[in-house]
């Protein structure tokens, strides 16, 4: 399962990001912001940022680093965005070569776009904080981002590449718990492309079912605003567990815009395969 936005509350991407922060770090709010990096220098182009959001990872930091120290393609710099950590994540970010930024947000997109404006670099991966990925996955979002002229290629959920010119174009990712489909979905809509890889990994650890919960409520106002099917399928996505509490959140979700009943009337024509021009608005790969 992924987290999406409300298309009413988006993350600006050009306004603002706490001061520099390295060693000890630094504490982002709303009061102490610094403007968006200037464009990157000729001689800078095609370097990487890779962005981490973490919040009390402790338990799966380290082995997260060491996937991405061990890259193929090694980032050439990389941000890790501590969230409200109450655990040792910071001492496990500080001991490494890289940047390590303190927020104050309780928000993973949030969290994703202060590392955006901390970074110095056009070209961005992002990583999960909880989990593995391949020693191929920098070098193989970057030669799909640059042989497909994709906007954006999602490798799983919040794993992904993309450049700062498409934050420009399309917006920056919004504070929904389902950040990541709304912000495809947007790309699209907005006539950009989204390549999906579903490349492999490893979670490290589950996402708490309230999280989950919280994906349906925002997947039940995606589905109305973008045609999705009402309900997505249970077992496909993080687990039985995970996608039951989902499904609860999607139910509750089209129940409290009045939508309940005309979800599950529809619900046997999207499984049959529903009309074709509402099947394409959910198709997030269109080469150009």
């Amino acid at each position: 399962m992924t987290p999406a936005p409300s298309r009413g509350h988006r993350a600006p991407l050009g306004p603002r990001s706490g001061p520099h922060a390295g060693g000890r770090g630094s504490l982002e709010t709303d009061r102490e912001r610094r403007p968006f990096p200037p464009a990157e220098p000729p001689e800078l182009r095609g370097l990487v940022t890779g962005i981490v959001p973490v919040h009390n990872e402790a338990s799966v930091l380290e082995s997260v680093l060491d996937a991405i120290e061990s890259q193929d393609r090694p980032v050439d710099e990389l941000v890790v965005v501590l969230d409200r950590c109450t655990d040792r994540s910071e001492t496990i970010a500080r001991s490494r070569q890289c940047i390590t930024q303190l927020v104050d947000y309780g928000n993973t997109a949030s969290s994703v776009m202060a590392g955006v404006r901390r970074s110095r670099h056009d070209l961005l991966v992002l990583f999960d904080g909880n989990t593995l990925v391949p020693a191929r996955y920098v070098g193989e979002l970057l030669r799909v981002l640059g042989d497909r002229t994709a906007d954006v290629v999602e490798w799983h959920g919040g794993m992904m590449a993309l450049r700062k010119t498409a934050l420009e174009r399309f917006g920056g990712f919004s504070t929904r718990y389902l950040w990541t489909l709304e912000y495809f979905l947007r790309v699209r809509e907005l006539g950009g492309t989204v390549v999906r890889l579903k490349g492999d990994h490893v979670r490290l650890k589950p996402s708490p079912l309230a999280r989950s919960l919280r994906y349906g409520l925002d997947y039940a106002d995606l589905a109305e605003r973008y045609g999705l099917p009402p309900y997505f399928r249970v077992g496909t996505k993080s687990g039985w567990a995970p996608d039951l509490a989902a499904l609860a959140g999607a139910v509750v979700g089209h129940a409290r815009h009045g939508r309940l009943l005309a979800s599950m009337a529809s619900l046997s024509a999207y499984y049959r395969g529903g009309p074709p021009d509402r099947r394409s608005q959910t198709t997030l790969w269109s080469p150009r």
